[in-house]
């Protein structure tokens, strides 16, 4: 930048601001021979002339330019006094219009003010022969139970009865109406008490009575003691099916026809009456009180007793309870589903500890009658004491396995934190169990008030076995249940017993 600027200032540089030509040629004719100042020249001619014709050129193109810029201006200023006139044309053109709008509306407002009197004559004529045919309309559409249609056409005309009723030719009118719309309320009132009526049935007769001015407390009782009855006869059928059908047949019934109409009486009832709700837990909880103690009478039942079954239909009867509780918000009856659950698998427990009673005592009476048959000399005690202990251990880890049966992952409450816990609490019950009614068999065995004229050495392998269980079969049997509570519930954690 410093050097640019020293030559620019420098009065020998010839492209410079400050050149001097005097100075520049004296500084020339100094330092130069003759042929070096013919050249400097020859040169300086040639840049001149390069320069010039540069000049030259951009003279003529700018004045071109010009040129272009004066023609458009021109053509412009032509163009907007063409548009000027145009639009002084279409300004004369809208005041004529606004002009000759305003001579037809004056001359159209006293056609127009008669032809609204004409059509507001009109809509009195209509509504004048809406009201002297209405009783025939009323009639016609209860006859065709188009109950709707009766009460939209009554409530459509009720302001105008209302209005007008005290005169003679509509008195009669109106009482004809009132006759029928009260021949209609207690034909919807009849509706609500049927129990074979449908839900939706139920539902439109609600609003409808509600659209004559019903009171919402008498729909209220009207409703829910119609509800009751419907579930009433649900609660019977299924009270005559516990006897005669297996689980999942039950069940499924229970499932579409009372859970399903619970649901809708329900869903029906927040939706008729939104702003009174609290008798409705109470209504729901005595029903479902009824359907639980219905279902542990059919669980209770020995067809159903079989592990795969009774999973089964208490899978689909807690599926249905879970849809159910956005419909009915009850602490009691989500408890009361999980209650269900945990109850089915102890009575499972309790069905699997006291079956390797009855077949364990059948194993004994058979060791009995073998040492009764062969004498106690020629029996291998040791080899009995072994088939025993083996025969229970396999007893009981059969019955755990078959409890693992709740855990599946594909249940829906297989994986649940507290059907885990109460399945492992069953599991654990079924191996005390079996210990504890081991234990006091030999006991009872064993004691001076025993009639039963018992080999000794029995009583030593009974005696033995239960020392055997205590030290090592106990332990056995916990492992093995870990390790099954551990494929069938991955990460969760058991409390150690």
């Amino acid at each position: 930048m410093a050097e640019v600027k020293e030559n620019s200032e420098n009065p020998l540089d010839i492209d410079g601001s400050n050149f001097n030509p005097d100075l520049y040629l004296d500084r020339l004719m100094k330092h130069a021979n003759l042929k070096q100042i013919m050249d400097k020249e020859a040169e300086i001619v040639t840049q001149s002339q390069f320069l010039q014709s540069e000049m030259q050129t951009l003279v003529y193109e700018n004045y071109n330019k010009f040129i272009s810029a004066t023609e458009t201006v021109r053509k412009m200023r032509s163009d907007f006094q063409i548009m000027q006139e145009e639009m002084n044309k279409l300004s004369d053109n809208m005041n004529k219009i606004t002009t000759f709008s305003a001579q037809i509306s004056e001359s159209l407002k006293e056609s127009g003010n008669n032809v609204s009197r004409l059509c507001g004559t009109r809509q009195l004529l209509d509504k004048l022969q809406f009201l002297f045919l209405l009783p025939s309309q009323l009639n016609k559409a209860i006859i065709e139970n188009r109950y709707a249609d009766a009460v939209h056409d009554y409530t459509h005309a009720q302001r105008v009865l209302l209005k007008y009723g005290n005169q003679p030719s509509f008195q009669s009118i109106q009482t004809e109406c009132y006759e029928i719309i009260s021949e209609l309320k207690k034909t919807l009132r009849d509706r609500l008490l049927n129990p074979d009526a449908s839900a939706s049935e139920l539902v439109e007769s609600v609003g409808l009575l509600r659209q004559l001015q019903e009171t919402d407390s008498s729909l209220q009782d009207i409703f829910l003691n119609c509800a009751e009855n419907r579930l009433d006869k649900h609660l019977q059928t299924l009270s005559a099916m516990v006897e005669i059908t297996d689980i999942l047949e039950w069940v499924e019934k229970c499932n579409n026809s009372l859970l399903a109409d619970i649901g809708i009486v329900i869903s029906c009832y927040h939706e008729l009456f939104q702003n009174s709700n609290t008798t409705l837990p109470e209504f729901a909880n005595k029903v479902m009180t009824q359907v639980f103690h219905l279902f542990e009478e059919v669980m209770k039942r020995p067809e159903n007793n079989g592990t795969e079954i009774l999973v089964r239909g208490l899978d689909k009867f807690f599926r249905k309870l879970q849809a159910m509780r956005e419909i009915i918000s009850s602490d009691t009856m989500s408890d009361k589903a999980v209650e269900v659950v945990i109850q089915c698998i102890n009575q499972k427990a309790t069905g699997q500890y006291q079956s390797i009673q009855t077949q364990f005592k059948d194993s004994l009476m058979r060791v009995r009658q073998s040492l009764a048959s062969k004498g106690t000399e020629n029996a291998d005690l040791k080899d009995i004491l072994n088939s025993l202990q083996v025969y229970l251990m396999q007893k009981v880890q059969a019955s755990l396995l078959d409890l693992m049966a709740f855990l599946q992952n594909n249940l829906s409450f297989g994986l649940k934190p507290w059907c885990v816990k109460a399945v492992a609490d069953a599991c654990w019950m079924v191996i005390s169990e079996t210990m504890v009614n081991l234990s006091d068999m030999v006991k009872k065995m064993a004691g001076p008030q025993s009639s039963n004229n018992i080999p000794f050495e029995l009583l030593l392998i009974l005696a033995k076995l239960c020392l055997e269980m205590q030290e090592n079969g106990v332990t056995t049997l916990h492992s093995h249940l870990l390790k099954l509570l551990e494929e069938a519930a991955p990460g969760v954690t058991i409390e150690n017993r």
